[in-house]
């Protein structure tokens, strides 16, 4: 998957401060969620290889705005699903959510899941099959 960092922060794996507009290329989905729903990265693309393209990430003839994020999803086992998807899926396995919870607090609500619960939301998406990627 590929991030762009909308907030400076220390990349562990990088081993260097990522400044804002820098893009990461991962598979973790650990990380993923870790560094979206700490508001360091936001999604760019969901394609595992980099693009070809993007050899500077400061270039300066990338498009200046975030119109190619894909924002009100939030990634659960690998796969990007709308924000609303996971918010129904969660509470119909009993986990309880404000009404008005963004991105990075389902992403922090699904980290919290215990495997049955993940199991259950898995075999609940599954049947929606209401992933953003298709």
């Amino acid at each position: 998957m590929e991030l762009k960092v909308i907030k400076p922060f220390h990349g562990k794996v990088e081993d260097k401060v990522m400044d804002k507009g820098e893009l990461i290329h991962s598979t973790d989905v650990e990380r993923i969620n870790a560094l979206v729903g700490g508001g360091f990265c936001a999604i760019v693309s969901l394609s595992d290889a980099p693009n070809e393209n993007d050899n500077n990430a400061n270039d300066d003839d990338a498009p200046k705005d975030d119109a190619n994020i894909t924002k009100g999803s939030v990634v659960f086992n690998g796969t990007a699903y709308q924000l609303e998807t996971l918010k129904e899926g969660l509470t119909l396995i009993g986990v309880s959510l404000a009404s008005n919870v963004k991105e990075r607090g389902v992403s922090n609500a699904l980290g919290k899941l215990t495997e049955e619960q993940a199991q259950k939301l898995a075999e609940y998406l599954n049947e929606k099959d209401n992933n953003v990627t298709e």
